[in-house]
């Protein structure tokens, strides 16, 4: 984790950004500007090399914004941080770990665990990564832990790597992807989840097992501090 050159070096507010897609860099860089900056150590002229469409404005920007960043900080999962009672870990491919190092693959990994409850973030993770990450003990137990998974890369095919669910033994997985998006591949992620109840726009109460914002809207997932959970829909 890295720093602004103008901040302190650490900061327990501090919100995060991983590096995974380019895409909407330039509207972070001109409307939010986070405390600190995640991403795997790679020297400048790597994401060139790794970006499938070249040297485009979104990595021309993101080139530019990661300067600002130089100062080193603890990782969020250290204890010095007061996430109020959320505790997190996150874990990374760099580019050195891959054999054939993809942009995709070197998304950082972000588990958030509260209450009882462990939630995983795995950005835009392809097969190749998931695999090298898998090769960590830690980063296995993180996987074991997991109650709701968000699925890699919007819910592509590419995301998709049956082994993580050697591990991991989700409740519920979180599709998020466009209402006209044909790679999703729902299929895939039903059979590993145990399902939850969930509540739709009727107020009517389903187990369900793979929830996507295509089809389901926006998702709503409450946790309390007795770790009581709801989960409700909109469409």
């Amino acid at each position: 984790m890295l720093n602004q050159t103008n901040l302190p070096s650490f900061d327990k507010e501090a919100p995060e950004l991983a590096l995974g897609s380019f895409t909407d860099i330039a509207n972070i860089a001109e409307h939010f500007r986070p405390l600190t900056l995640e991403q795997p150590t790679v020297e400048l002229h790597q994401p060139t090399e790794l970006y499938s469409s070249g040297f485009s404005t979104p990595l021309e920007v993101f080139l530019e914004f990661r300067k600002e960043y130089n100062r080193p900080v603890p990782s969020m999962g250290d204890a010095s941080y007061d996430w109020g009672g959320v505790q997190f870990a996150t874990f990374k491919n760099e580019y050195s770990d891959l054999e054939n190092p993809q942009i995709n693959d070197m998304s950082v990994v972000t588990f958030a665990h509260y209450q009882g409850w462990t939630f995983v973030f795995p950005g835009d993770l392809e097969e190749q990564g998931w695999h090298k990450l898998l090769e960590k003990d830690d980063f296995k137990y993180w996987l074991s832990r997991v109650d709701v998974f968000v699925a890699s890369h919007h819910g592509r095919e590419s995301g998709f790597c049956k082994e993580v669910f050697d591990n991991c033994k989700p409740f519920l997985t979180l599709i998020s992807d466009k209402s006209t998006s044909d790679t999703s591949c729902t299929d895939k992620y039903y059979p590993f989840c145990k399902g939850l109840n969930v509540k739709n726009p009727l107020d009517e109460k389903n187990k369900r097992y793979v929830l996507t914002t295509r089809e389901d809207g926006a998702i709503h997932i409450n946790v309390d501090s007795e770790g009581r959970y709801s989960i409700s829909t909109t469409a």
